[in-house]
């Protein structure tokens, strides 16, 4: 692999647990390259991992330790991201949990006039709104229809 470039455009992981070893599918090889080989040669580019990757799986199809930073898009259970959405899961339930202590869940915007909101709909047609939605007044918008909204409570 000297001087070669290794391409991770599909998430494809394999965790061995009898050598301790990760590795990841290699598009332009067809084939498994071992993580340690590719952050220690130099093979990954900014927009595939980077040096600064601390990934460990506890067992195969596990959980993840340590500390992980993707750039771009990620797609959850099947989901596929896209501009609008970078982050997309398909999930028939979600838990966030700090057995603990206190879990702090925030929604930050820029500016007042910007939204920070949770959004509901139907078939991807918008029914309700929750949120800071231009101002900083907590409000319930709701729609019978996807378009013209009602303030149903500020």
């Amino acid at each position: 692999m000297t001087g070669a470039t290794t391409r991770m455009q599909e998430s494809k992981v394999l965790w061995d647990r009898t050598t301790d070893t990760l590795y990841i599918w290699d598009q332009d090889t067809q084939g498994w390259t071992n993580l340690a080989d590719i952050l220690s040669g130099g093979y990954v580019t900014d927009d595939q991992l980077t040096a600064g990757l601390s990934l460990k799986l506890a067992t195969a199809g596990g959980s993840i330790a340590g500390d992980l930073t993707i750039s771009g898009k990620l797609g959850v259970g099947g989901a596929t991201p896209d501009s609008n959405n970078p982050v997309a899961m398909q999930l028939a339930s979600m838990l966030l949990t700090n057995p603990s202590g206190t879990l702090n869940l925030t929604v930050n915007k820029q500016a007042i006039a910007n939204d920070a909101r949770f959004t509901f709909q139907t078939n991807y047609s918008t029914r309700a709104l929750f949120g800071l939605l231009g101002d900083d007044n907590l409000t319930l918008k709701v729609s019978p229809d996807g378009t013209s909204f009602v303030s149903a409570l500020v």
